[in-house]
């Protein structure tokens, strides 16, 4: 992700999202998916701000040794 998302764009989306939606107030693990090099991780949360839950996806890769982060999502 790093070679992907610039710094910038990072720093303006999480003011994005912490000026909509508030800091994440809680949450929860929902699931979790193993593969060979990769794993899939769900869980809820609620916001400050913003009323109800929220499901949120994250994917590591496994790639020479390391764990990184593939990419990740809120709905």
């Amino acid at each position: 992700m790093k070679t992907i998302v610039m710094k910038e764009h990072l720093k303006k989306v999480c003011q994005q999202y912490q000026t909509e939606k508030g800091f994440v107030a809680d949450r929860h693990p929902v699931a979790l998916f193993k593969r060979p090099d990769s794993a899939v991780i769900i869980w809820k949360q609620r916001f400050a701000k913003a009323k109800g839950e929220f499901v949120a996806e994250m994917t590591l890769v496994h790639q020479n040794g390391r764990y990184l982060c593939d990419h990740a999502m809120v709905l």
